[in-house]
């Protein structure tokens, strides 16, 4: 039987660096099998390199990898916008 956590982890907070990086964390749950499920919401500055050369009309793609170092097989991450959701 799942039991919610209600309360978690829900201040937010700054990476060492103080520069307005964030986590927080949503509807974490615990089943007596040991497995943890929740949903991490988190913000970051990323650094792209940008061509205005057909500005208005250019697209920029910033890519950067997330990943677990310790437990890699058992991290899902799944990319959320408006009501679709994109498996990744």
């Amino acid at each position: 039987r799942a039991r919610e956590v209600n309360c978690f982890h829900n201040h937010r907070f700054q990476t060492s660096s103080q520069s307005g990086d964030y986590a927080q964390f949503y509807n974490v749950v615990a089943k007596n099998n040991g497995n943890v499920t929740g949903r991490l919401e988190f913000k970051m500055q990323a650094h792209c390199d940008i061509d205005y050369t057909n500005f208005p009309d250019d697209h920029m793609n910033c890519c950067f990898r997330m990943k677990s170092v310790l437990y890699p097989h058992y991290i899902r991450y799944y990319l959320a916008q408006g009501e679709s959701t994109r498996f990744n």
